[in-house]
């Protein structure tokens, strides 16, 4: 559980895509913390039933933004330049 509440807490990289690339489509924040919050009140309650539906969900957030990292990172910005021509290996 640690783990992933870590992870999702730990999407700082909006700095560094921003400065790359843009901006992120949806960035989660504020459910973030609300589901960081419900997962530890759930565990401490030993409702784990409960904290097992947080958790589901903090796993597809960090997914849903791994993703359109990943996309944005391949986009036109990190492709390489073919359009210049290669040397004649000399």
């Amino acid at each position: 559980m640690k783990i992933w509440a870590k992870r999702v807490r730990e999407i700082r990289v909006r700095p560094r895509c921003q400065a790359r690339q843009g901006r992120l489509s949806q960035t989660f924040a504020k459910e973030g913390k609300e589901l960081r919050r419900r997962a530890g009140g759930y565990v401490h309650a030993k409702q784990l039933r409960r904290s097992r539906k947080v958790l589901k969900r903090q796993r597809t957030v960090l997914g849903i933004v791994m993703r359109e990292l990943q996309r944005k990172s391949e986009g036109p910005d990190f492709a390489p330049d073919h359009s210049k021509p290669m040397g004649d290996g000399r």
